[in-house]
């Protein structure tokens, strides 16, 4: 299986035209990372890829078009029967931010239900970490400071003659500061 970038949503923070949030999903040989998983994520999410195989979320920022699908995500595998480990990662207060939402959205479900399949939170920064397959490092970015933006750097070693060599699978989302908006 080559390289493969599935562009799932691209649409801004209401959606126009119809486009899902953000949401890129990255697959390579031993990698499967979705880079955001906006609110209204999910339903494209199960157009394009088997939800179950992804391994693991980045979040480039905590507005609600890129993280506000991860509470249905989790939902929706414990239902499908995933038992695969999930993990997410982004700004610091993303475990806090997502604690919040699921409060908000499903506090039936978060509160008394003990998700079927193990789930791991990390805070990515600038240095390389392991996620999701690949080498994940998370660099600070212009955006609305309140939602501690960074754009994701996503490497991926495979094999090539006699040594791996880093290939650059997706690179860093430019982010501006609103001028007129919220």
């Amino acid at each position: 299986m080559a390289l493969r970038v599935t562009f799932i949503g691209s649409g801004n923070a209401f959606a126009d035209g119809g486009r899902s949030h953000a949401c890129i999903h990255v697959s390579a040989p031993g990698v499967s990372l979705l880079l955001d998983c906006g609110g209204s994520s999910l339903p494209a999410i199960k157009r394009e890829v088997d939800a179950e195989a992804i391994d693991a979320v980045a979040v480039s920022h905590l507005h609600g078009d890129h993280f506000g699908g991860i509470p249905y995500l989790v939902i929706e595998q414990h239902f499908a029967g995933r038992t695969a480990p999930l993990a997410i990662g982004g700004p610091r207060a993303l475990a806090e931010r997502l604690r919040g939402v699921e409060a908000a959205l499903y506090p039936d479900f978060f509160r008394k239900t003990k998700i079927r399949y193990p789930i791991s939170e990390i805070v990515l920064g600038a240095n390389e970490t392991e996620f999701g397959g690949a080498l994940v490092s998370a660099l600070p970015v212009k955006h609305v400071a309140e939602s501690d933006p960074h754009g994701l750097r996503v490497l991926h070693e495979h094999e090539t003659a006699n040594r791996a060599r880093p290939e650059v699978i997706a690179a860093i989302e430019r982010l501006h500061p609103w001028e007129d908006g919220p």
